[in-house]
C-alpha cells in the first residue's frame, strides 16, 4: 500500500499537464483535490456537470474553485440530453448488474457523466486521471481493489495495483490514491487540514453518505431518502416508476419532475460580489 501523496507525485512526476484529477467534490474528490494541488496547483481538475447535481454541491464547488485557484475544466451531457430525456426515452435508472462496469452502467450515467468525459479526456490528450475512489464505497469498488492488489501486473515497467493501474480500453492510468482509506481516515483528513465539508452531506441530519444526481434511482435506499430531502422530486419519481418507462414521452410527467427538482440548476450560481 501507497501512501496517497506518493501515488499523487508519481501520477503528476510522470504525466505532467497530460495528468487530470476527476472531481465531483463529494468528500473524497475533494480530499485528494487538495493534495493534487499541493503536488501541482494547476492540474486540470475535471468536473462531470451532468446538470442534476444538488444545489449544495454547485455552491461547494464554486468556493473550492475560488478559494483554492482550481483550474477547473467541466463537461456537458453528451447530445445535449438531461435525465428527463433519458428518462423518457429508457425509463428510471436501475442499479448495475452483478460486478457492473461499463455497458452496465445506467443509460443516464453513460450520457450524462462516461461519454463526455472520454471526449474530454480524449481532447486534452489525458494520459492518467486521478480519483477519489474507495474501497469501502460499495462491493464493486471493493472487488475492483482485490482484482488488481492480489494479481502482480506491469505495465510500462511499473507494478500496477488498486492505486494505480492500467486500463486498456481506455488507454490511459487510474490513479486511486485513497482507495484503501477508511471512512475515519476520510473524516480525519478533514479534521487535520481544516477542509470545509459540502453542505449536501450535514444537511438532513446527514442523510445523504455521498453525493451524487439527485433524481438517481439507481441505488436501494433512493426513497428513503429522497422523501425526506426532497419530497415532490420524490412524489414525481414515484409517479413515473409506476406508469413504467413510456411515461415521460409527452410533456407532463416529465416537465413537472424537472420543476420539482428545484434544488438543480442547469449552470453556476452566480459568486456572491
Amino acid at each position: 500500500m501507497h501512501k496517497p501523496e506518493d501515488i499523487i507525485k508519481f501520477a503528476v512526476g510522470r504525466y505532467g499537464e497530460k495528468c487530470a484529477l476527476a472531481c465531483s467534490f463529494g468528500m473524497a474528490s475533494t480530499a485528494v483535490l487538495r493534495m493534487c494541488l499541493d503536488a501541482d496547483p494547476n492540474i486540470p481538475v475535471v468536473f462531470e456537470n451532468t446538470k442534476c447535481q444538488p444545489i449544495e454541491t454547485l455552491r461547494y464547488r464554486d468556493k473550492i474553485v475560488s478559494e483554492w485557484n482550481v483550474n477547473l475544466i467541466e463537461t456537458e451531457p453528451y447530445q445535449g440530453h438531461t435525465f428527463w430525456t433519458l428518462v423518457d426515452k429508457y425509463g428510471l435508472p436501475k442499479g448495475r448488474k452483478s460486478g457492473g462496469k461499463g455497458s452496465n452502467a445506467p443509460r443516464c450515467c453513460w450520457y450524462l457523466k462516461e461519454k463526455p468525459a472520454e471526449l474530454k479526456y480524449k481532447e486534452m490528450g489525458t494520459l492518467a486521471v486521478i480519483t477519489g475512489l474507495m474501497a469501502v464505497e460499495n462491493r464493486n469498488r471493493k472487488l475492483l481493489a482485490m482484482r488488481y492488489d492480489n494479481h502482480y501486473r506491469k505495465h510500462d515497467d511499473i507494478e500496477m495495483c488498486a492505486q494505480r493501474y492500467y486500463a486498456k480500453t481506455q488507454g490511459m492510468w487510474k490513479i486511486h490514491p485513497i482507495m484503501h482509506w477508511t471512512q475515519e481516515d476520510l473524516k480525519g483528513y478533514y479534521s487535520a487540514n481544516g477542509l470545509p465539508v459540502n453542505e449536501f452531506y450535514t444537511k438532513w441530519c446527514g442523510l445523504y453518505p455521498r453525493s451524487g444526481c439527485l433524481p438517481c434511482t439507481a441505488y436501494s435506499s433512493w426513497k428513503d431518502r429522497l422523501s425526506i430531502s426532497h419530497p415532490k422530486l420524490f412524489a414525481k419519481l414515484v409517479e413515473l416508476e409506476e406508469s413504467g418507462p413510456s411515461v415521460g414521452q409527452g410533456n407532463g410527467p416529465k416537465k413537472e419532475a424537472a420543476e420539482a427538482q428545484n434544488s438543480t440548476h442547469n449552470s453556476r450560481e452566480p459568486k456572491p460580489q
